[in-house]
């Protein structure tokens, strides 16, 4: 009976472990649901190997692998679905469909925000592109400590902003659940000062079925906004466990406007929708603490109400 849990061999290997050539091999070993740094020909997958003498001198040269366990793979047959090049100029995206290779470049004056994001370990990296067209990088979160690096990068990228300067920090950080998350940015970049900080709702611990927001901080650089959230679930029940984590950042030049929607009727916990917009895009900001430090800032760097 035992067997009838066990998981069948897979029907496509390519061949045995033993008879694998040494480079295939070495793939193989080097194998995991992490990406990987490419700092040689041998080192990108064969599949996109032609693309290498392009991309070698790029800053960034990542390789990402195919959502398989290792036990379902074998030596010389494709591991890695996509590879990722940035350098100064923009982003190139190699991904693979079956036995078709893609090739997208992305320039950075197209990039008008990007957000970053991790849930246990389900990661995203997102570029939001003019017209309206996003990009998602998924990843495993172990290998967070390479795309970290490359955020920063992309968002040292960003155009300066019109009237650009650092504002004074909030004094409410103390009351935010994930603190840690502001004190990382402040530690990556220290002009960053948070502006805006809400708390997780009470009212979410203490009735347990009941939905409640889970907070957010927003902090300002003088260049652009940094809108801390907890991933894709604003609102959770009190018996819902929140694991996520999630970096929106918006530069000041590439916002063309906001506004304001107040609820229909202001009951107590009902947020305020602050709506930042760029070329194609809108973001939805639910604020219940007053915003007016927010709004101010938006105004002195020339983001206009609309």
């Amino acid at each position: 009976m035992i067997g009838i849990f066990l998981k069948k061999p897979a029907s496509h290997c390519v061949k045995p472990n033993c008879a694998a050539d040494p480079a295939e091999k070495r793939e193989y070993d080097q194998f995991g649901p992490w990406m990987l740094e490419i700092g040689s020909e041998e080192e990108m997958p064969p599949c996109f190997r032609s693309w290498y003498p392009e991309l070698r001198t790029a800053t960034f040269l990542f390789k990402i692998p195919v959502h398989e366990e290792r036990r379902d793979l074998m030596p010389g047959m494709p591991m890695y679905r996509a590879v990722l090049a940035a350098d100064e100029d923009g982003v190139t995206l190699l991904e693979r469909s079956g036995s078709e290779i893609g090739k997208r470049r992305i320039g950075l004056g197209s990039v008008v925000a990007l957000r970053h994001e991790e849930i246990l370990l389900n990661g995203e990296l997102i570029l939001y592109l003019r017209g309206g067209e996003t990009r998602v990088v998924a990843y495993n979160t172990v290998s967070g400590g390479l795309v970290q690096p490359l955020v920063d990068f992309l968002r040292a990228r960003f155009p300066p902003a019109v009237n650009g300067f650092l504002p004074e920090a909030t004094a409410v950080v103390d009351k935010f659940p994930f603190g840690y998350a502001i004190a990382d940015l402040v530690a990556r970049d220290g002009r960053f000062r948070p502006i805006h900080c809400e708390a997780e709702d009470r009212r979410r611990r203490l009735f347990r079925r009941r939905a409640g927001r889970l907070g957010n901080a927003i902090l300002d650089n003088g260049e652009e906004l940094a809108v801390v959230t907890r991933g894709k679930d604003e609102r959770l029940r009190g018996h819902e466990a929140v694991y996520g984590i999630s970096w929106l950042f918006l530069p000041f030049a590439e916002l063309r406007g906001y506004k304001v929607v107040e609820p229909n009727i202001r009951r107590l916990g009902e947020p305020v929708v602050l709506s930042l917009r760029a070329d194609g895009h809108e973001f939805d900001l639910d604020l219940e603490c007053d915003a007016s430090v927010l709004i101010t800032e938006l105004d002195r760097t020339a983001v206009r109400s609309c």
